[in-house]
């Protein structure tokens, strides 16, 4: 075999990017906790959605049921799982791989992240105050983790990567 055949030795992946993977996975870990959580208190978040938007006249003329509501919030919830729990597994596993477009990827959803948890706090009521909790800090562990795979130490792995690969 000639030598333009082998293919090119990739560096090893360095403590602080193998660290931000480590941390990605806990925080979409939490993030599904937190999906979880809110399924399992779907009925009860229902009731009290319901209820608030039915003191409002105009609201109350659309002819709302507690049944539309808590379909329009399983469909919310289950959108908000993929965005939060499903596809950045894909870039989490492509930023461990040494692609580094998946890391820019990755510091858009943490910047999503970071912006939504005081809203999150906004919105927070009895039913789904343990879910907001889990999800925040799964939040913050995101931007944590995005701040790791930023440093030094893994901007110049993800450089030597794409090297290799070119």
């Amino acid at each position: 075999m000639s030598a333009a055949h082998i293919a090119p030795q990739r560096s090893p992946r360095p403590r602080t990017a193998a660290r931000a993977v480590q941390v990605y996975w806990a925080s979409l870990g939490l993030q599904a906790l937190s999906s979880v959580q809110d399924l399992l208190n779907l009925r009860e978040l229902a009731r009290i959605e319901f209820e608030a938007a039915s003191k409002d006249p105009e609201i109350a003329q659309l002819g709302l049921t507690p049944d539309l509501v808590e379909a329009v919030l399983l469909g919310s919830s289950l959108f908000n799982a993929a965005l939060t729990a499903v596809l950045p597994v894909l870039f989490v596993w492509l930023f461990g791989r040494g692609r580094a477009w998946a890391r820019i990827v990755l510091t858009v959803f943490a910047v999503f992240a970071v912006v939504s948890i005081p809203v999150q706090l906004l919105s927070l009521t009895p039913a789904s105050a343990l879910s907001t909790a889990v999800s925040a800090l799964g939040f913050g562990l995101f931007a944590g983790a995005t701040a790791l795979a930023w440093s030094r130490e893994a901007s110049a792995w993800l450089k030597d990567s794409q090297a290799g690969s070119a």
